[in-house]
């Protein structure tokens, strides 16, 4: 049983699904929707502290519930019903178990697997990054990045955020968290991805990806849109906490790394956007803010 996780991080709208899907693919990792773990200290903090999305393409697909994620693994792994997965959960939340009983559950579960665990909510706070790497100091981080005005394009249509200063945020609070944990991290423990370069060039993408993690390349990557994968929810009705426009395709565009980039803003981005996105190597052609 291994206890060395490998952890995604992002902004949110940058690709973190198809990732997760792509490398649910994989024999040797088991890599389910969103888990909303690290940010909580008990089970019954989880339960308490997470519900429905309120993204607008969520509620156009159907009923996306944060808390579901940890339950669809669990029927992954068990190969049981909702309601089955869902006594599970009861019996955690009645004992209040602490969230590193929940992932050490999911580790024997998983093995010989290894946990993938894709929760763009993350970045949005340092101390849930330093939190994983004091838990599981051999974890591998996945940085995945996107261009900021395909991020705030995203957040902006999907009705994730309101304006165009709350989307810049997002952005930039969780690409900066990213950053500033990561030059803590060992570099053979972490791998930096561009959202562009891995629609434009999957293959050579996800193979310097399976050779960070020390495991073989499989060819089943590169078709995300084959089997299930855990894309479907816990029941008819409902969905897994991910990307619901991830549903819109069926095989990987890569036309999708020029989205949004023409976005149209009505005021400047803002002096640390301009700096992380040149760390990054994206080009803004809008001034910073004074």
């Amino acid at each position: 049983m291994t206890t060395h996780p490998i952890f995604i991080l992002s902004a949110p709208r940058s690709g973190s699904t198809l990732l997760r899907v792509m490398l649910a693919g994989h024999p040797q990792l088991f890599s389910p929707p969103e888990l909303h773990l690290l940010g909580f200290r008990t089970i019954q903090d989880r339960e308490a502290g997470l519900g429905l999305c309120r993204s607008g393409a969520c509620q156009k697909h159907g009923r996306c519930d944060q808390r579901h994620g940890l339950q669809r693994a669990l029927m992954e792994l068990q190969q049981i019903d909702d309601a089955a997965s869902r006594k599970l959960i009861d019996a955690m939340l009645e004992r209040n178990e602490p969230i590193t009983a929940v992932y050490n559950l999911l580790f024997q579960l998983a093995a010989p697997s290894r946990l993938v665990d894709k929760t763009p909510t993350y970045a949005a706070r340092l101390e849930n990054l330093e939190r994983a790497e004091r838990l599981f100091p051999g974890a591998h981080y996945i940085y995945l990045h996107r261009h900021p005005y395909a991020v705030i394009e995203s957040l902006l249509r999907n009705a994730f955020e309101t304006s165009l200063d709350k989307a810049e945020s997002v952005w930039k609070v969780s690409n900066g968290n990213a950053l500033k944990f990561l030059e803590t991290v060992s570099p053979d423990r972490q791998t930096r991805i561009a959202y562009e370069q891995l629609v434009i060039e999957p293959e050579r993408t996800m193979r310097s990806l399976c050779a960070d993690l020390h495991t073989d390349f499989h060819a089943a990557v590169l078709t995300p849109y084959d089997g299930v994968r855990m894309t479907d929810g816990i029941r008819s009705g409902t969905l897994p906490p991910d990307d619901a426009n991830f549903r819109n395709h069926s095989t990987i565009d890569r036309n999708l790394a020029h989205a949004g980039l023409d976005l149209d803003l009505s005021q400047p981005v803002h002096d640390d956007t301009l700096r992380i996105a040149g760390a990054l190597g994206y080009a803004i052609g809008v001034a910073a803010a004074p």
